[in-house]
């Protein structure tokens, strides 16, 4: 263990902070991050912290068990609270045909661990009860998932790490990450150089920016989602509930609100992540989000908008996160979570750390987030929506 390491990290969202934590509670590496806003203002704030292991990949599913048992057990690791909903995920299928991927789901999830129940209509609107049995063909429980807060679970990695020696400098923008002999030398921000070994690339929409700061060119795709906010139904409570033939999703909120999203009103193929950190959720995509949704709860459409806000996410070509080295010694990728970076942070952050000091890790299959796996024949996307 080199104790002597000196780490920057770029980005203090989830990922960024909880690698920072790890750094320093697991290898006693007082590491410094840097963040252009604060803690969790960009991608990690817009989040609605949905926790699964309801992934078609095993490398994903293997992630989110890891994950589910880590915010099971926050504060003993971490030494803050972070409470943890663990009231489910329920996907509602349609079809005959869709009952019967769905019932193969259910067969690889149990394979791997994860708690899988196939569910009536009937069932189904018992677990959320303003749900229409009549409008679905039924459903799969999944009663190992919940929900997270992103901002406390963002700030209690950022105040252990900083206990723990590491420094956080907000409101402080990388603006170069300089490389000599191909190895990361320094990191140039507005304030000044600092000398470095090892940088952890974790800023969110902007890891491609910092990535092309050394060379690298990242198969990212950036999207806009919005979120609605709508007054509560009495009897609105139970698992987040998620319908991707409709594209969309709906749960109740500890407050007693209803949270919709209409993923098929996502906006697409976004380029410049500075000019779309402010897109407004407007009465079009309320109305859209209302009839997509409005069959699946009757109720739906009298409610009142509370709220609503939208959040860039950053996408792969395979749904799998790009977690470690790059060919560029020292420069390390944590990136391209494809909305899942705040349910995966406690793992991922984690293994960049012991990627960083150890040059290798066993919390994450390597391979399957590797970089490098991009240089090979691109394979399909092998995980589900939300």
């Amino acid at each position: 263990m080199d104790t002597a390491l000196d780490v920057a990290v770029v980005g203090g969202g989830a990922v960024g902070t909880s690698t920072l934590f790890h750094l320093a509670a697991d290898h006693d590496i007082r590491g410094i991050l840097f963040e252009k806003g604060q803690l969790g203002s960009g991608s990690t704030g817009k989040a609605a912290g949905g926790v699964r292991n309801t992934f078609t990949s095993p490398a994903n599913i293997a992630v989110g068990n890891r994950a589910i048992e880590y915010f099971r057990n926050f504060a003993d690791r971490v030494g803050e609270e972070v409470p943890f909903r663990q009231d489910g995920y329920m996907y509602l299928f349609h079809s005959k045909a869709a009952a019967e991927r769905w019932r193969d789901r259910a067969a690889l999830f149990r394979r791997h661990g994860v708690g899988a129940e196939l569910l009536s209509p009937a069932g189904a609107a018992e677990k959320f009860p303003p749900l229409a049995a009549d409008a679905i063909g039924g459903a799969l429980f999944g009663p190992d998932c919940g929900h997270v807060d992103p901002h406390r679970l963002t700030q209690a990695f950022g105040r252990a790490a900083t206990e723990g020696g590491a420094t956080v400098h907000t409101g402080t923008a990388v603006t170069d990450v300089r490389v000599e002999d191909g190895a990361v030398a320094a990191v140039e921000t507005e304030t000044g150089t600092h000398e470095v070994d090892a940088v952890v690339d974790a800023a969110g929409p902007w890891a491609g920016r910092v990535a092309g700061m050394v060379g690298l060119d990242l198969p990212l795709d950036l999207l806009v989602r919005r979120i609605v906010v709508l007054e509560g139904l009495s009897d609105a409570d139970g698992p987040l509930v998620i319908d991707p033939e409709r594209e969309c999703y709906f749960g109740a909120e500890p407050d007693g609100s209803l949270l919709v999203c209409n993923t098929g009103e996502d906006i697409h193929d976004i380029e410049n992540p500075d000019a779309a950190t402010d897109q407004r959720v407007g009465y079009d995509y309320h109305l859209a989000t209302a009839e997509a949704v409005s069959e699946l709860v009757p109720a739906l459409p009298d409610l009142s908008v509370r709220n609503g806000w939208s959040g860039l996410q950053t996408h792969t070509p395979d749904g799998h996160a790009i977690v470690g080295p790059t060919a560029v010694d020292g420069f390390y990728l944590g990136c391209g979570f494809s909305g899942h970076g705040v349910q995966q942070s406690p793992v991922v952050g984690g293994a960049l750390a012991d990627m960083v000091v150890r040059g290798q890790t066993d919390r994450i299959d390597a391979a399957a987030f590797s970089p490098a796996r991009f240089e090979e024949p691109a394979a399909g996307r092998t995980e589900e929506m939300a």
